[in-house]
Formats: structure tokens, C-alpha cells, sequence
């Protein structure tokens, strides 16, 4: 699992997924399903890897404890 952070047109949300094509699936889904802002302002501008979840205990780089 990572963490990401995904800015669009109507803000900037924070979603655990596996890939960045799931993170912005759940967002989607939730701001359609709450009708919320305009439709055309809720895709990703931009997507990014902020952590990922910690493996075998192996720390590097930027980790993500669930």
C-alpha cells in the first residue's frame, strides 16, 4: 500500500491504494458519489507517492505504517 496525495480541481486529498490508478478510483468514487464540486474538476491534476508501507521491516526511503 502507498499514500497518496491527489490534487484536482477542487482540492488536495490524501488516499491509501496500491497503484495510482486505484487511489484516484476511490477518490472518483466518493466525489461522485457525494456529488461534489463539478464533475469536470474532479480529475487528477497531479498524483503523487508520498509513502509506502514498510516491508519485512526493511526501512528506507519514505514509509508508511499501518
Amino acid at each position: 500500500m502507498k499514500l497518496f496525495k491527489i490534487e484536482n480541481g477542487i482540492g488536495t486529498y490524501w488516499v491509501v491504494a496500491e497503484h495510482p490508478t486505484q487511489a484516484e478510483e476511490k477518490l472518483k468514487t466518493i466525489l461522485d458519489a457525494n456529488d461534489y464540486g463539478f464533475s469536470d474538476k474532479r480529475k487528477a491534476v497531479t498524483i503523487t507517492v508520498i509513502a509506502e508501507v514498510v516491508e519485512n521491516n526493511y526501512l528506507t526511503g519514505k514509509f508508511l505504517v499501518l
